[in-house]
């Protein structure tokens, strides 16, 4: 079996600096506002790749502990306490009004206390936000918020949640749909009042590792996170799935072939080299 190339840090922020110019997969860097993989593997922060700086904090957890082996990129990170989440920004850039996408790669459940989520900003009624992830009873939910009380959701149970890693995927297109895809499959749609626009007046930051407040806790490992401003392509999320490096990994560099010197006597080779025939 062939193997898989995997960029080391250094190469993923110079693929970061090019805002993915020179990666294998440069249209998954278009809308890209949010980017945490874990070809990091270390640190209290958990950096953003996006360009956009919305660096994620290391919450109730323990970067010697809480940095482990899993995922298609070497490194995870490990929420195994209920408490424990990555605290990232409340910038306007994680705050999409219009279209947006939520991708994660994780392999865990909700909280045996509630309901949780992979990301998201969502909080109790008079704090709606989006969110995205496992829920209670076995649920993958994807939701955006339309109001500060009021939100719009797709929601597809009974699932089997937990055991290996998967990739899920949430879709919103303004005035259209919610969508929400698992392994690049789309598993579930809602075309019913969606909204024009996202209520983004919550006023709370980014959260990975629950839903955006406390109350929901994901159990598990997250691998990858991921943040558009805009809606994937169906193809677009088939190739997250199938190739999850392309987008981190640098493109080749292709340089042009050294001209070779004519054989002594060639008129060519005294007017280019300056040969004695």
């Amino acid at each position: 079996m062939s193997s898989v190339y995997v960029p080391d840090w250094s190469e993923v922020l110079a693929v970061s600096h090019s805002r993915g110019e020179d990666s294998n997969d440069p249209d998954a860097w278009k809308g890209l506002v949010g980017g945490w993989t874990g070809l990091q593997g270390g640190g209290k922060k958990w950096k953003d790749v996006s360009g956009f700086g919305n660096h994620g904090t290391l919450t109730n957890m323990d970067p010697a502990t809480d940095w482990v082996i899993g995922g298609n990129s070497g490194y995870a990170l490990d929420f195994n306490v209920s408490t424990a989440f990555v605290n990232c920004s409340s910038k306007s850039s994680l705050k999409p009004m219009g279209a947006m996408t939520l991708s994660v790669f994780a392999k865990g459940t909700s909280s045996s206390s509630g309901a949780g989520t992979a990301m998201g900003t969502m909080g109790a009624s008079g704090f709606r936000g989006y969110m995205l992830g496992p829920d209670e009873g076995d649920r993958l939910v994807f939701m955006i918020a339309r109001s500060s009380t009021i939100f719009v959701s797709v929601i597809v149970t009974p699932l089997s949640i937990g055991a290996e890693w998967e990739h899920w995927v949430g879709v919103y297109q303004p005035s259209q749909f919610l969508r929400l895809y698992r392994n690049s499959k789309l598993i579930g749609e809602n075309t019913t009042s969606i909204p024009a626009s996202q209520y983004q007046g919550n006023g709370r930051s980014l959260s990975i590792g629950n839903r955006g407040d406390s109350e929901s806790i994901f159990v598990g490992q997250i691998n990858r996170a991921l943040l558009h401003n805009r809606a994937l392509l169906h193809s677009e999320i088939q190739h997250l799935y199938q190739h999850p490096l392309d987008m981190f990994t640098p493109r080749p560099r292709v340089f042009p072939a050294t001209v070779a010197a004519p054989p002594a006597g060639n008129r060519r080779r005294r007017l280019l080299f300056g040969a004695v025939a």
